[in-house]
């Protein structure tokens, strides 16, 4: 009876000791639970706190967090964050400077510069195309403004000049380029505008006070050379031979001038209307030897000989006297660059089924591929390098005639051996 009051007060105290510990652990656990959530809770709203903004947010990490692991990551991704945002910051500010500087560039350019897209649309533009289109021109259809030329070919960089619709007496330089935006037909084109008007003008006073004194200019040195010839021809007594000399010199200082006269006046009518070119068939052998003899003076006077190496008889259709012209001035322009250091200089001739070739090779110190590239602008003239009277109109003469005929002036040129300008004129 003892043993079972015993056995039964045993089991009871166990159950309550079991019931004890289960409460405590219970507890514990709750707590653990709590603590663990509140831990969560403060990770959580740090974690939301570094999203919106606040890169100073940290987690305190000590013997009550319950996830000091995470919380150490944690913190280190947040200062990882604030050292890129420092990056950043430091980097968009150097951005903005660059295209405060970049847009301050642009603006400060003569040109105004617009982005189109693929309909011409006006995109963007700068302060001074605002200046000369306006200021609602933005989304504008560029055509608006300016008239494109019929065969404008958009598929690469063009240029040309046109009036501004609005006010006719605004002439502008208009350059069109694709932009490499793939992708982004908003950004198809780049557009530059240039008012030209006042250049425009100024090139024509230029040009009519340019041609006007050239004009002026000829009708003495006409009546100076008719004078002179008189004088050497003994209308005006015998002379002696050293008046006959510097008589001679004076005839031909007097026919430079001339002809450098008459190339300014050339040149200049050109400018102001397309050439007329007269063609016929003309036999090209003829046609040399008549300049080469026309020339004869010129290259004797220098100690040199023109050698003639032409092909069978053939007929071109050119202009002859245009193309007489082209040729005394490469034959000249050859003598005068190549007489210091050689006695000859060869012509060559050729025809195909494209067209005929006129090649006229001078054995000079050579032209370099830098001035091959200027050599037929107008006014670019070696001339200085040899003390001699040149206008740099010549070689620009005679390329623009050339081209009119829709042919071409090429250069070959060896240093220290010889130099080849081949004229070729399409069938």
């Amino acid at each position: 009876m003892i043993s079972s009051y015993i056995f039964t007060v045993i089991i009871a105290a166990l159950l309550l000791l079991l019931a004890v510990v289960v409460i405590f652990f219970k507890n514990k656990i709750s707590s653990i639970r709590k603590k663990s959530d509140e831990n969560l809770k403060l990770i959580i709203n740090t974690v939301n706190s570094v999203r919106y903004g606040n890169l100073a947010a940290r987690l305190i990490i000590n013997d009550g967090n319950n996830f000091p692991v995470l919380s150490e990551s944690i913190n280190r991704m947040v200062e990882t964050i604030q050292d890129r945002e420092k990056m950043i910051q430091e980097f968009k500010k150097e951005i903005t400077g660059q295209n405060v500087f970049l847009e301050t560039l642009i603006n400060s350019l003569s040109e105004g510069f617009l982005i189109l897209n693929d309909d011409l649309i006006i995109q963007k533009m700068t302060s001074e195309s605002v200046k000369l289109l306006g200021e609602d021109a933005e989304g504008s259809d560029f055509n608006d403004f300016v008239e494109l030329p019929a065969d404008i070919d958009l598929s690469k960089r063009c240029s040309f000049e046109a009036p501004l619709k609005k006010q006719n007496d605004i002439i502008l330089m208009v350059t069109i380029s694709i932009l490499n935006f793939s992708g982004n037909d908003d950004f198809k084109y780049l557009a530059t505008i240039k008012d030209i008007s006042k250049e425009n003008e100024l090139r024509q006073v230029k040009n009519d006070f340019i041609t006007t004194l050239a004009h002026d200019l000829r009708v003495p040195l006409l009546a100076e050379c008719n004078t002179l010839k008189l004088l050497k021809n003994g209308k005006f007594g015998e002379l002696n031979d050293k008046i006959s000399e510097v008589t001679e010199l004076l005839m031909q200082s007097n026919k430079d001038v001339l002809l450098l006269t008459d190339v300014l006046l050339e040149t200049y009518k050109l400018e102001q209307a397309d050439l007329v070119l007269n063609k016929h068939n003309v036999n090209v052998n003829s046609l040399i030897k008549e300049v080469c003899d026309e020339m004869f003076g010129v290259a004797a006077a220098n100690s040199m000989v023109i050698n003639l190496n032409l092909c069978d008889d053939f007929d071109c259709q050119l202009d002859e006297f245009q193309i007489k012209r082209v040729l005394r001035n490469i034959i000249n322009n050859s003598v005068d660059y190549s007489s210091q250091i050689s006695d000859k200089i060869d012509i060559y001739s050729k025809n195909d089924n494209d067209g005929c070739y006129i090649t006229i090779r001078d054995y000079g110190n050579g032209i370099s591929e830098d001035e091959q590239e200027h050599i037929f602008q107008k006014f670019y003239s070696g001339a200085h390098k040899f003390r001699k009277v040149g206008s740099g109109l010549g070689l620009y003469l005679a390329n623009e005639i050339v081209k009119a005929h829709g042919g071409k002036i090429s250069i070959v040129s060896i240093p220290g051996k010889n130099t080849d300008f081949e004229i070729f004129i399409p069938i």
